[in-house]
């Protein structure tokens, strides 16, 4: 999903099929954009895995609160 106001409300738990298929232009980089509503302390997990046969993924984890402050970014994933 493209931009932030654009991303996709997901109600969790939650399984999700990206494509990566749009490049941000600030970022230079395929993005997949969702939304959730969490509060302090939940913790949830993430799982990123390649289509069979695709070309391995390294992907990178923002969060922000509701008024875009980022709260925590994780590009170390694997």
């Amino acid at each position: 999903v493209g931009s932030e106001q654009s991303a996709r409300m997901l109600s969790v738990p939650a399984r999700i099929t990206g494509a990566f298929d749009h490049l941000d232009d600030r970022l230079q980089m395929p993005v997949e954009r969702y939304r959730l509503a969490a509060k302090k302390g939940e913790v949830f997990r993430l799982r990123a895995v390649p289509a069979a046969g695709a070309e391995p993924i390294d992907p990178a984890v923002a969060v922000f609160a509701a008024d875009g402050a980022e709260v925590v970014r994780n590009d170390d994933l694997l």
